[in-house]
């Protein structure tokens, strides 16, 4: 499947708690490209998936930005998470790649939770309350991130 240029844009006139731009749920080898999800609950998630690939989106004005649950071997490249609570989460998630991304002004920019083996690298974490957040994660490698 490829989910590529669309505009998913929550209400803005009504609470957007429970609203999902994208959910992904036991898939694999998708393609997720050039998308704004904005005004959502949570912006882009993918529960118990493997092998996908998220690039170029723009996620922002929402709860979490972009979920990883029980998903292995993604790749998040390029998107640009801003002003949500969370930016990206990673909940017991392992061996996944988040490559390039632009997370700012988020409460919290990236959330390791319970997750192993996962690589940042070249990731700009800027603007964030808390820039990177380790809950019971380890074995993950962060490398030429920048954090302001």
């Amino acid at each position: 499947m490829t989910l590529d240029g669309f505009h998913i844009a929550g209400d803005p006139t009504r609470d957007m708690y429970g609203e999902i731009g994208v959910y992904l749920d036991g898939v694999r080898n998708c393609s997720l490209s050039k998308n704004t999800l904005i005004l959502n609950d949570l912006g882009i998630v993918l529960n118990n998936s493997q092998s996908n690939y998220v690039n170029g989106n723009l996620v922002s004005l929402g709860s979490e930005g972009i979920a990883l649950n029980n998903s292995e071997e993604n790749v998040l490249s390029n998107n640009l998470v801003v002003k949500n609570s969370q930016g990206i989460l990673l909940n017991n998630s392992f061996n996944n790649s988040l490559i390039n991304n632009s997370v700012s002004s988020n409460k919290i920019g990236i959330i390791l939770r319970m997750s192993q083996g996962n690589k940042l690298v070249h990731n700009l974490i800027l603007r964030n309350g808390y820039g990177i957040q380790s809950q019971a994660a380890g074995s993950n490698i962060l490398t030429n991130n920048n954090l302001y």
